[in-house]
């Protein structure tokens, strides 16, 4: 209905376009105002202000008053010592959303019964397969019990009566459907029972359409359930949060906001002249000439027209003309200082949209994440109780629905999962009518897509089914769902995957061992498994390089590669400047002081090294790199015998050049130090930290701040942004690559690509400028695949198993690999897989779990 309502709303506007058309602008036209006895009249952006109400603007009796006006608008008259202007009644405030949808998915989550059947004891599955099923009273603990008030999703259709539902909570009416459909009281559903059955089901050919021969009883009616109990409490978060409103945004009462400058201070009392000027940036520009202050407004807000009526050599305070674009806009001034340099910039905030959109996504992740990590939760123990009941061979086991009358052939036919068609000569007569009866409803009307009504049927596919039946003794009998004979077979088990010979370059990354022990285990394991280059990821700390050394002792044939990148810190260092996101903190700062890092690590563990890697990572700036020292440690570690290539990665933070591809942005962005902020300021006008499209929320749409929305002008000024930090990337490696030739390296540099770093897709190419050979074409962080969605397996080497065998196996390019290189077809000319995400010794477990010995 509301869906409805607001199409006709929706209607009823475009009948009526005059009325959007509206302006302020048009009704200054008319305005009666007199600046010699009134005094200096100035709005801004009069033009952007729509009518407001259903009806047309009233034409004045003899001009316009100002308050009369302005209040179409919803504007109201403030009046400075020299000057007027008119400001908005309500502002726009930044909250965090009311999440109507999610807490109403809380309320309402569809489960499937699997980890309830699978709690079952033998005896309680006889129980649920006789004729009167199971009931909550014959649950024997706790965990069943939590389990069954899961178990039941939103409607339910009970067929077998057509009375009024019992227990009905009185004046209820549902919440979230498009029927009146009656409500059941918590705590309801324990007075069900559960009953099983083995349920064949019939795909008819030609059409494939699915007959169940399970005869449910004649009449129904449909009943709305609670899937957990709601409290009163929780009923009312709900309907307060649905009162409210989903949006980022909120309307109150215009409230002064926190200034950085006191503009009541008698130096900014200076006579300014107002003739001529047309934007807001004009008069601020002249405010600040005539006050001697590096003062800006944001570039947004500076284009912005201004009305004004003055009278010829009047002028007003400039105090009093900035407040009042203050007061217009809603809008207020921020102090940016970089050493001893300071500007002022007027803007929404004295805190930064960046900053604060960082502070609602925190607000909102981790009430996501917990519902994420619930949801997760459920689909893990689902995935387990599957195994079980595989085991179990449930469907064996279960009295049988209905089709007493049809052979046995056909029974065991889709027992074993076959893909036999019976002619529907060879099933009973009232099977072939319900097929036919089904082909019969199905004519006249088309299927999907305009497709035509299938042909007469001729024959049938048998499938069998659990049939999950929910009995209410009053309401009759209603479906919950069925498992298909598909999910109830035994999967088989994964082998270890043999690295094939043909593919020369066989790779793996790992972290640097700490004892001359731990070299000689993991250049024992590459050698039986097969590995023909080892890469070992080092850090800022030279202790890495000292493993470098001890694997370079063992004298071993495996070449050796060094990965590193410039950005990375010592830990001996003298402090220099590290590099800070929107919030003015470092990677390190933010990952411990964001509690939606937390929820995410809670929820996803197998990111957390990436965390680490990246979030953790205190990357110096682009400007910080001491670049000499860096290309000596370089050549020290080419120079070790056995070290065939040197890897370079993570040439700039993320939120610089390439950046874009890696997929944490929303976590941490680099690039917004003072004094860059401040330079960006001076040369486009706006301080960079309040760009909507960065730092970590992900609804910015929602937004609606006057003047500082998402429009092509805000486009145009973030590239420029971009384009500012990937020119300081550029210059580092530039800095780097005359280092190098220095520092005279005597073995070939590779840099990494950025690729999506969540999927773990990578490749190296040769250092451009330096010479080199590359066999490299795909890499993969094997620990970052994270377990496998299908329920085929939950033990995650496993799921790296089957992964990795099909990528192996694999001939031609899907359409998805055709779109991106990264997943090109095997065999390449090599690959790379890396555990440098966990200890080594982890690593060293993992790489016996998942990869085979070569003999």
């Amino acid at each position: 209905m509301k869906s409805l309502a607001f199409l006709v709303s929706l209607a009823a506007l475009v009948a009526l376009p005059a009325l959007a058309q509206v302006t302020l602008q048009t009704g200054l036209e008319q305005l009666d105002w007199d600046p010699v006895r009134r005094g200096a009249l100035l709005l801004v952006a009069p033009n952007t202000l729509l009518l407001t109400g259903k009806t047309p603007l009233p034409p004045p009796r003899n001009g316009y008053g100002l308050p009369e006006l302005v209040g179409y608008f919803e504007q109201q008259v403030v009046r400075f010592p020299t000057l007027t202007t008119a400001g908005p009644t309500l502002i726009t405030e930044l909250r965090v959303p009311d999440r109507v949808e999610d807490l109403q998915q809380d309320l309402y989550r569809t489960r499937l019964p699997h980890a309830f059947l699978a709690s079952l004891s033998p005896s309680q599955m006889q129980q649920a397969a006789g004729a009167q099923g199971i009931g909550y009273a014959e649950l024997s603990d706790a965990r069943q019990r939590a389990l069954w008030e899961k178990l039941f999703p939103t409607n339910l259709d009970f067929r077998g009566s057509n009375a009024v539902p019992p227990a009905m909570a009185a004046g209820q009416t549902p919440w979230y459907g498009k029927q009146s459909l009656p409500v059941l009281a918590v705590g309801t559903q324990r007075t069900f029972r559960i009953r099983l059955r083995c349920d064949l089901t019939l795909l008819a050919q030609p059409g494939n359409y699915s007959v169940s021969l399970s005869e449910p009883p004649s009449g129904f009616v449909q009943v709305a359930l609670r899937t957990l109990p709601v409290s009163p409490d929780k009923l009312s978060e709900y309907q307060r949060a649905q009162a409210k409103g989903t949006s980022g945004t909120g309307k109150v009462l215009y409230r002064r906001p926190p200034s950085d400058l006191d503009l009541s201070q008698e130096r900014f009392a200076v006579p300014l002249s107002l003739a001529d000027a047309k934007t807001v940036g004009d008069v601020v520009q002249r405010a600040a000439k005539a006050l001697r202050l590096e003062l800006y407004a944001d570039a947004r807000l500076a284009s912005q027209p201004v009305f004004i009526r003055i009278a010829p050599g009047q002028s007003v305070s400039a105090a009093d003309a900035l407040n009042a674009i203050l007061r217009a806009s809603a809008t207020t001034v921020r102090r940016l200082q970089a050493g001893q340099s300071v500007a002022f910039v007027i803007t929404h905030d004295r805190v930064p949209l960046g900053n604060t959109s960082v502070t609602l996504f925190d607000g909102i992740l981790p009430q996501e994440m917990g519902k994420m990590q619930e949801q997760m939760s459920d689909d893990k123990a689902q995935k387990l109780a599957l195994g079980k009941l595989r085991q179990a061979k449930l469907l064996t086991t279960l009295p049988r629905a209905a089709g007493a009358g049809v052979s046995e052939t056909v029974w065991q036919a889709a027992l074993e999962g076959k893909d036999a068609k019976f002619s529907l000569t060879e099933l009973p007569g009232d099977v072939k009518g319900k097929i036919e009866a089904a082909w019969s409803a199905r004519q006249g009307r088309p299927g999907p897509n305009g497709v035509p009504p299938p042909a007469a049927p001729q024959s049938a596919l048998p499938k069998l089914r659990v049939n999950v039946q929910v009995l209410c003794p009053s309401l009759g009998e209603a479906q919950l769902s069925v498992l298909t004979l598909s999910d109830l077979t035994p999967q088989p088990e994964i082998p270890l995957v043999k690295l094939p010979e043909t593919i020369k370059t066989r790779g793996l990354r790992v972290r640097s061992p700490k004892t001359q022990e731990e070299a000689k285990q993991l250049l024992a394991m590459c050698r039986a498994r097969g590995v023909t280059v080892l890469y070992v990821a080092l850090s800022g700390d030279a202790n890495d390089d000292r493993g470098m050394s001890l694997l370079s002792a063992e004298k071993d044939t495996l070449p050796l590669v060094p990965t590193l990148s410039p950005l990375m810190p010592a830990p001996t260092d003298t402090p220099r400047e590290r590099d800070i996101s929107v919030t003015g903190r470092t990677a390190s700062e933010m990952a411990q002081g964001r509690p939606a890092l937390s929820a995410i690590a809670q929820i996803m563990p197998f990111i957390v090294p990436l965390f680490e890697q990246i979030t953790h990572l205190d990357a110096l700036t682009p400007e910080a790199v001491p670049v000499d020292r860096f290309a000596e440690r370089v050549a020290r570690l080419a120079a070790l015998p056995g070290v065939t290539q040197i890897g370079l990665h993570d040439l700039a933070a993320l939120g610089y050049v390439g950046a874009s591809d890696r997929g944490l942005e929303t976590l941490w962005t680099g690039g917004y130090s003072a004094s860059e902020r401040l330079a960006f300021l001076r040369t486009h006008g706006i301080d960079p930290s309040d760009f909507l499209e960065v730092n970590g929320f992900p609804n910015t749409g929602e937004f609606a701040l006057p003047f500082f929305t998402n429009s092509e002008q805000n486009t145009s000024l973030y590239a420029a942004w971009n384009e500012r930090r990937k020119a300081r990337a550029v210059q580092l490696r530039k800095r780097l690559e005359a280092a190098f030739q220095t520092a005279r390296i005597s073995k070939p540099l590779m840099q990494m690509d950025g690729g999506f770093v969540m999927m773990g897709n990578q490749q190296w190419k040769s250092w451009k400028g330096v010479a080199g050979p590359l066999n490299i074409s795909y890499w993969e962080a094997l620990t970052r695949l994270g377990p496998g969605g299908d329920g085929d397996s939950l033990d995650e080497t496993s799921t790296i198993r089957k992964w990795l065998a099909q990528r192996l196996e694999r001939k031609a390019a899907s359409s998805e690999e055709n779109s991106f290189p990264e997943f090109a077809a095997l065999p390449p000319a090599g690959f790379v897989y890396d555990l440098s995400d966990v200890p080594l010794a982890q690593a060293l477990v993992l790489l016996e779990a998942i990869i085979a010995p070569k003999n």
